[in-house]
């Protein structure tokens, strides 16, 4: 029953994707938009170094993993969730939108953290978004915006 994380920042934040196509009224259509506009998009984990010479270039999953929206009035048309990857672990997610703004649909983009690793996005091969080590002390503070529980396995799993 006890609040275990509550950020005091949002951190979630959506923005145009400035030439993206209009999204189309047509669900199939859509899905291909959202994976040609997802491999526009990669990731970088720059990792816990100061130099970043553990950096890695992060593998985009060419499926969502998760699909979103509420059809063609909707505020959210329609939304997919794409992983960047090193081997099978999700380092950061891209969130695509199909949102309503002013009178018409446009394709928004947002990048979430799953890592404690420092990150980089790029659009086009324009960086977009950066992220440093999410260390520092306060990997354990329920009011930061990526918080790390941790417990000791039980005897029969070590």
């Amino acid at each position: 029953g006890a609040t275990v994380w509550q950020p005091e920042q949002q951190t979630l934040a959506f923005r145009p994707i400035e030439d993206a196509p209009i999204p189309s009224e047509s669900v199939t259509r859509r899905r291909l938009q959202l994976k040609q506009l997802a491999a526009r998009f990669s990731a970088t984990m720059l990792g816990w170094k100061a130099d970043k010479s553990d950096r890695e270039k992060l593998r985009l999953l060419p499926t969502p993993v998760h699909r979103y929206g509420g059809g063609t009035k909707a505020q959210t048309q329609d939304g997919a969730v794409f992983l960047f990857v090193k081997g099978t672990d999700p380092e950061c997610a891209l969130l695509l939108e199909s949102t309503m703004h002013k009178d018409s649909h446009r394709w928004e983009y947002a990048f979430v953290r799953r890592t404690s690793g420092a990150l980089e996005a790029r659009y086009r091969n324009k960086v977009i978004w950066q992220l440093g080590t999410a260390f520092g002390g306060g990997e354990r503070d329920p009011t930061r915006a990526h918080f790390t529980v941790s417990a000791p396995l039980p005897a029969e799993l070590r």
